[in-house]
């Protein structure tokens, strides 16, 4: 069973620096990084980097593309395989400035460039062709603009003919449009949650877990991640609560949804629980927020090191109804 990633609006993610920032003023930046990135390249990176090979798609610029699929190749110990469809001029970028005085960071996002219906109905024989029964297959970002939620749908539908597990993280209207369809698991934030049904819910897992209730009629698991508060998993059969039982030192908090997300997959696709699924996304998400390498989890290439490195940050996963 293979894991394939779907970004339909990646990104390359230029990191800079500023001694101080401060409006309308011409300031020196120092370069720190630029990454092949996004939501589904970065879960794909987690992946790789937990030694989970994917296959990594979507729609790329055909300027950089080859730059793009250099950066994720590179990664290890996983291998990601890249299939992405030059479909457009350039991929957006997004500028990241950190303000070294205060540790503020600005980011600044491109919305992207429309994607041509040609470009659509080669991505959709694409995933056609490369999808098999059992594999996971997640749509993970934001969506271009002008690509509608029927033609999002079109690929969700396609994955589920084919016989595939979905997993689902975006926001706003794709959401909505996305439960239209039987998911094996979404992964919003509690902001996101909170906007798709229409009301702010309580950062305690007992609130979430009775707002997210009536999504369970489409999707199997409800992964909703709490910043600091660890992330409640939201099933059928009851509720699931993890977190963090020491403090550690959070460096950066930039992708930590998409590595707890790779981290449940990594988990899930070796049969885990979801008791175990649960420890080890937030074992990895919180190994990418004490990192200071942007890429990976600094020196750590292994998913054993990963995985000891991140023990010491201590996450205790229990069913919430034995608390």
């Amino acid at each position: 069973m293979s894991i394939i990633t779907i970004g339909l609006n990646p990104a390359i993610d230029r990191i800079v620096a500023a001694r101080r920032l401060v409006p309308g003023e011409h300031l020196p930046v120092t370069q720190l990084t630029r990454l092949a990135a996004g939501k589904a390249a970065n879960v794909s990176r987690a992946l790789a980097l937990c030694g989970k090979n994917s296959t990594a798609m979507g729609f790329l610029g055909r300027s950089d593309a080859d730059w793009f699929a250099r950066q994720l190749t590179a990664l290890g110990p996983g291998t990601i395989r890249c299939r992405f469809i030059k479909a457009i001029e350039r991929t957006r970028e997004n500028v990241t400035i950190l303000d070294a005085a205060t540790g503020v960071e600005t980011h600044l996002r491109e919305t992207g460039c429309p994607v041509g219906a040609r470009a659509f109905q080669q991505a959709t024989v694409l995933l056609k062709k490369t999808m098999h029964r059992g594999d996971t297959v997640i749509f993970a970002g934001s969506l271009p603009p002008g690509f509608s939620t029927q033609q999002m749908a079109t690929l969700l539908k396609a994955s589920e003919a084919a016989g595939c597990r979905i997993a689902v993280d975006t926001s706003g209207a794709a959401l909505k449009a996305a439960l239209r369809c039987p998911l094996w698991l979404i992964k919003p934030n509690l902001e996101e949650l909170s906007e798709l049904l229409g009301r702010r819910i309580r950062n305690n897992p007992q609130a979430i877990s009775a707002a997210a209730d009536p999504l369970l009629k489409t999707v199997e698991n409800i992964l909703v991640s709490r910043g600091a508060a660890g992330a409640v998993l939201v099933r059928r059969d009851g509720f699931y609560t993890g977190r963090l039982l020491k403090k550690v030192k959070i460096v950066r908090t930039v992708a930590c949804g998409d590595h707890l997300l790779a981290g449940f997959v990594a988990a899930a696709v070796d049969g885990a629980t979801p008791t175990e699924c649960l420890r080890y996304a937030l074992l990895v998400a919180t190994a990418r927020a004490m990192s200071r390498d942007f890429g990976t989890f600094g020196t750590l290439l292994s998913a054993k090191a990963v995985e000891v490195w991140c023990c010491q940050a201590a996450v205790s996963c229990r069913e919430a109804n034995n608390e």
